[in-house]
């Protein structure tokens, strides 16, 4: 039993320390697809928003902190930052198509094409490289 809950704990402890950072060998269209899927799994999994922060610039970050001061200020609750991430903004309105990820790297800059089923349905993710590894931008 004791062996058990040990192994539990390492376990938790090992999936938790990689949840929502992007690792240095990740290309921009993994770094994508994980925040699409963090991004969808936030309907049910209330940890999945968290996990889609830890995808996003910094700037994209900082801005996030500064609109949960605000909220937290007018509502008289504590928000954070995670909880500000829109879902209707960043969520895409389409099924992304297995083969519908295309990326364009210029330097420290990267735009992934993500395209869905039809030609209507596609999107541009804007993406920076900080401290080695793609994260996403968020527009205002």
């Amino acid at each position: 039993m004791r062996l058990t809950g040990c192994v539990a704990i390492l376990l938790v402890t090992c999936m938790l320390s990689g949840c929502g950072r992007p690792k240095a060998s990740e290309s921009p269209v993994e770094v994508v697809r994980a925040f699409v899927d963090a991004v969808r799994r936030s309907e049910w999994d209330d940890g999945a928003l968290k996990e889609a922060y830890g995808y996003l610039a910094e700037r994209s970050r900082t801005d996030l902190v500064a609109r949960a001061e605000r909220a937290s200020g007018l509502a008289g609750r504590a928000f954070e930052p995670w909880e500000m991430i829109v879902q209707g903004r960043v969520r895409l309105r389409f099924r992304p198509k297995a083969s519908g990820y295309k990326e364009r790297v210029g330097g420290d800059t990267a735009v992934v094409a993500v395209r869905g089923d039809t030609p209507t349905e596609r999107a541009d993710v804007r993406l920076v490289r900080e401290h080695g590894a793609w994260r996403i931008v968020l527009t205002r």
